[in-house]
C-alpha cells in the first residue's frame, strides 16, 4: 500500500461565505490520515514525498435564495500556485432546501513535489443570499487523497 491515504470532510456546515470570492473548504476531521499528512487546523494537505496523487473533491453548496449560483472550485498547490484540478457548473435551479444542495466533483491525478502544500477552494458567485457550503463525510463535502505511484 502505497502512502499516504488521507479522506477528511467538515463537521458541520461551514456558513457566512463571502459571494465572488474563494473560500477555503474548511475539512477539519479526517476519517483516515496515514501519515499524518493534512492539517486539520488549517485544511491543507501537504506531500510528504514526491509522486503522482489521486485527489477526488466533493462540494455541495446551498444558498437562501435559490438564485443563480456559479461555482468554480477545485483543488489548489499553494507551494506552485496553481490549480491541480478545478471544475465550473452554472445551476439556476432551486438550491434553497436543505433537500437540494448543488453537489458536482472533481478528480486529478497531479505530479507533486515533497511538501507541495494542497487545499480545496470555491469561488461562488451568488447574486444574494447566505451561502453554506453542506459538509457530511458520504453525502455532501469531502475530500480524498492517495498516492498512486
Amino acid at each position: 500500500l502505497l502512502t499516504p491515504v488521507v479522506r477528511v470532510y467538515g463537521s458541520a456546515d461551514q456558513t457566512g461565505l463571502a459571494h465572488n470570492a474563494y473560500n477555503t473548504i474548511a475539512f477539519n476531521t479526517e476519517q483516515l490520515d496515514t501519515a499524518n499528512a493534512f492539517n486539520t487546523s488549517t485544511y491543507k494537505f501537504t506531500a510528504p514525498e514526491a509522486g503522482y496523487y489521486f485527489i477526488n473533491l466533493q462540494f455541495s453548496v446551498m444558498t437562501t435564495s435559490g438564485n443563480l449560483i456559479t461555482i468554480l472550485a477545485g483543488i489548489y498547490n499553494e507551494t506552485q500556485s496553481t490549480n491541480v484540478g478545478n471544475f465550473r457548473i452554472v445551476s439556476n435551479g432551486d438550491h434553497a432546501s436543505a433537500n437540494q444542495p448543488f453537489t458536482a466533483s472533481v478528480n486529478n491525478v497531479p505530479s507533486l513535489a515533497a511538501n507541495d502544500v494542497l487545499y480545496a477552494r470555491a469561488y461562488t458567485y451568488s447574486t444574494s443570499g447566505t451561502l453554506t457550503i453542506k459538509h457530511g463525510l458520504d453525502e455532501y463535502s469531502q475530500m480524498s487523497i492517495f498516492k498512486v505511484a
